[in-house]
C-alpha cells in the first residue's frame, strides 16, 4: 500500500438553478446560476505510515513511500447567466451575459517529512530535502461576457450577426508560508499580485446563408468569428504567484557512517542550493502580456447542393489563424552568448543520401552564461512574425435512401502551417523553424440501417492518406 498515495474527492458537488418566463409571445426571459466545488485530495495510505522513501539512482527505481507527493487540489466556482430573446417573423434576437468566479487551491506535502533517500548501487549516496508544506492559491475575480446577437431573415438571405464583450481578471491573494520539517524558521508573507491577467476584448461573429437560385436546392454559406483563449488559473496566473517560485528542493551528501540506512545530521553535507526555501522568481510577465489576450480567427465558406431527391453534397473551405501568441525571453542572455557548431549525421540508409553529412545551425551557450536565468514572458510579435494557420477543404455526400437507410461520407483535406522564424535568445531557434507539411486527406464513411423492433445497425470507416 505504500507504493502510491490514496485519494478521495472531498467535497465534490454541483448545484444549479434555472428560471425562464415567456413575457409575451415574442419575448422570453431566462436566468440561471450554478455552483461547483471539488477537491481531489491525495494523502498517504493510512496503513503505510510516514516511512522513508528510497531511490536507486542507477536504475531510477523507488520503494518505501515512493516519494509520494500529496495534498489538496481544490477548485470552487460560481456561474451565473441571464438573457432576453425577442422573436419575430424576420428577427430572432438575443442579448444577455454570463459570469464566472473561480478559486483554485493547491497544497503539497512529501512523505518522510519531505526527505528522499538516494542510493548508488545499494549504498547511501545523498538525500533530497523539500521545502514543504507549500500552499498556492489563485483567484479568477471575474470572467464576464456580454453579448448581443440576431438572426435576420431577408427573403433568401438569413444573416447571423453577433458581438461579444469579454472581461477576464485574475489575481494572486496574499500568501503566508510557515515553518516545515526542512525550513523550521520559515515565516514569510507575500503580498497580493493583481491583474494577472486583466483582459478586455470585443469579438464579432458573422454568418450568412444564401439560397442561390431561390428553389431551396443550392445554398452558399459563409461564417467568420473571433474567439478568445481561456487559460487555466494554474497555468497563467500561477506564473505570477511568488509562493510558486519557492526553490523547493536541495541535495545533501550522505555518508551513513553507522550503516543503518537512515541519515543523521552528522552524516550529511551542506545544502547544494543556497536559495533553498526562498522565493526566487525566474519567470515573470512584462507589462504588455497581462493586458493582451490571445485569440484566433476562424472563417469558412461552403456550397451545399441537392444532387437529387434525398441526396446532397457539401463542399467547404475552412481557415484558422492565431494572434497575440507569447514567447519566453531570457533577458540575461542574447544571441552573442551562443557559439555555433556542427555534428556529423550517422551513416544510415534511412537518412537522405545515406547519412554522413554535417548538421549545422546548432548553438551552445557560453560557460559564463550557462546558469544565468531571468525569463520574461512577452508577446511573440516583439521578436518576429509568429504564424500558426490551418487550411482545409471538406467534401461530404449525404444520402437518405428508402427504408430509412442513411449513408454519409466524404473527404477532409488540410494542414497546419507553423512559422516561428525569429531569434529570441539562441540562433538555433532558426533551425527547422518553419513547418509546412503536405496536405493530408482523411476519408470518412458511415452507414445506418434500420432493423426490426426499432433497432438500428451502423458501421463507420475512416482512413488517413499520407502523402508519399
Amino acid at each position: 500500500p505504500e507504493a502510491a498515495y490514496a485519494s478521495k474527492s472531498i467535497p465534490s458537488y454541483l448545484g444549479q438553478v434555472g428560471w425562464n418566463s415567456p413575457m409575451t409571445s415574442r419575448v422570453l426571459l431566462e436566468a440561471g446560476a450554478a455552483v461547483a466545488n471539488k477537491n481531489f485530495f491525495t494523502f498517504l495510505q493510512p496503513m503505510a505510515g510516514n516511512n522513508p522513501s528510497y531511490q536507486e539512482s542507477s536504475t531510477g527505481n523507488f520503494w518505501g513511500n515512493s516519494r509520494s507527493t500529496y495534498g489538496k487540489n481544490a477548485n470552487w466556482q460560481m456561474n451565473t447567466r441571464a438573457s432576453m430573446s425577442y422573436v419575430t417573423g424576420t428577427h430572432n434576437a438575443k442579448v444577455g451575459f454570463t459570469s464566472l468566479h473561480q478559486e483554485s487551491l493547491t497544497t503539497q506535502e512529501i512523505s518522510n517529512n519531505g526527505v528522499l533517500l538516494t542510493l548508488l548501487r545499494g549504498q547511501p549516496s545523498s538525500i533530497t530535502v523539500w521545502a514543504t508544506p507549500l500552499h498556492l492559491e489563485e483567484i479568477n475575480k471575474g470572467n464576464v461576457g456580454i453579448f448581443a446577437q440576431d438572426q435576420w431573415t431577408m427573403r433568401r438571405l438569413p444573416l447571423n450577426m453577433g458581438i461579444r464583450y469579454d472581461y477576464f481578471n485574475s489575481y494572486v491573494p496574499p500568501h503566508h508560508l510557515g515553518p516545515g520539517p526542512n525550513v523550521p524558521t520559515r515565516n514569510v508573507d507575500f503580498d497580493a499580485v493583481y491583474n494577472v491577467p486583466n483582459w478586455t476584448d470585443t469579438s464579432p461573429r458573422f454568418g450568412a446563408s444564401y439560397d442561390l437560385f431561390g428553389n431551396g436546392r443550392t445554398a452558399v454559406k459563409f461564417t467568420a468569428g473571433r474567439y478568445l483563449e481561456a487559460p487555466l488559473l494554474i497555468s497563467f496566473t500561477r506564473v505570477a504567484n511568488p509562493a510558486g517560485a519557492i526553490s523547493t528542493n536541495a541535495n545533501r551528501t550522505w555518508s551513513d557512517a553507522n550503516g543503518d540506512f537512515l541519515p543523521q545530521e552528522s552524516e550529511l553535507g551542506a545544502l547544494n542550493n543556497n536559495n533553498f526555501g526562498q522565493s526566487v522568481i525566474t519567470t515573470r510577465y512584462d507589462n504588455e502580456t497581462p493586458e493582451t489576450r490571445g485569440y484566433n480567427w476562424e472563417i469558412s465558406s461552403s456550397v451545399q447542393h441537392e444532387l437529387m431527391s434525398r441526396v446532397s453534397m457539401n463542399v467547404g473551405y475552412f481557415r484558422r489563424w492565431f494572434g497575440n501568441t507569447r514567447a519566453t525571453d531570457n533577458v540575461l542572455v542574447g544571441p552573442e552568448d551562443y557559439s555555433h557548431y556542427c555534428v556529423t549525421a550517422p551513416v544510415d540508409s534511412r537518412l537522405p543520401d545515406g547519412g554522413g553529412y554535417e548538421v549545422c545551425g546548432l548553438y551552445n551557450i557560453s560557460q559564463a552564461k550557462f546558469s544565468s536565468v531571468q525569463n520574461v514572458v512577452k508577446l511573440s510579435r516583439n521578436f518576429g512574425d509568429d504564424k500558426e494557420i490551418y487550411d482545409g477543404v471538406d467534401v461530404t455526400l449525404s444520402a437518405r435512401l428508402p427504408r430509412g437507410v442513411v449513408v454519409q461520407g466524404g473527404t477532409s483535406t488540410g494542414r497546419t502551417l507553423i512559422d516561428q522564424c525569429y531569434v529570441i535568445d539562441s540562433p538555433q531557434s532558426l533551425l527547422n523553424c518553419r513547418t509546412a507539411p503536405p496536405f493530408e486527406t482523411q476519408i470518412k464513411l458511415i452507414g445506418v440501417y434500420p432493423l426490426p423492433r426499432r433497432l438500428q445497425a451502423s458501421a463507420s470507416y475512416q482512413s488517413l492518406l499520407r502523402p508519399q
